[in-house]
């Protein structure tokens, strides 16, 4: 899939939706008040291969979505490269906590909001909010999103 660019929504500049695909659920990234949406893009992206398959607390992972934090311009990068629109742990002194919003109600049989890593699976420290929602920061570019058990 080609990186496709999410809008910001219009009434909070700084809260994007990540659609749903087939098979996914929407969930919203919101960077913090102090940086600039100008600044930065979020892109929805596939699952990744290296992703399918993982587990969590010995239930298979039923991942939802995927995204990009992106920085928007050209930089210069850890790896001492140019590069347009680098994901945000790519430059030195970018990286930063953000959220990921993720709609409730938790499939049953899974308690736990996991992002992947790259290596391994992590719990999202994510607990349900009084509207259902489960929120919860991290400060990766690239994090697949799922249910864990």
């Amino acid at each position: 899939m080609p990186e496709q660019t999410v809008p910001a929504h219009a009434q909070n500049e700084r809260r994007f939706t990540i659609p749903a695909g087939a098979n996914e659920t929407a969930l919203d990234v919101v960077l913090p008040n102090n940086k600039q949406p100008g600044n930065y893009k979020v892109v929805k992206k596939y699952i990744p291969a290296a992703a399918h398959g993982k587990q969590f607390r010995g239930k298979p992972v039923k991942w939802i979505n995927n995204f990009g934090v992106r920085l928007k311009g050209r930089f210069r990068t850890k790896r001492n490269t140019d590069e347009d629109d680098p994901f945000i742990e790519d430059v030195e002194g970018q990286s930063f906590d953000y959220d990921v919003v993720v709609p409730g109600p938790a499939p049953d049989g899974y308690s736990s909001v996991v992002y992947f890593d790259g290596n391994d699976v992590q719990l999202g420290a994510a607990a349900p909010d009084s509207d259902g929602f489960y929120r919860f920061s991290i400060n990766i570019g690239d994090p697949p999103t799922g249910w864990g058990g």
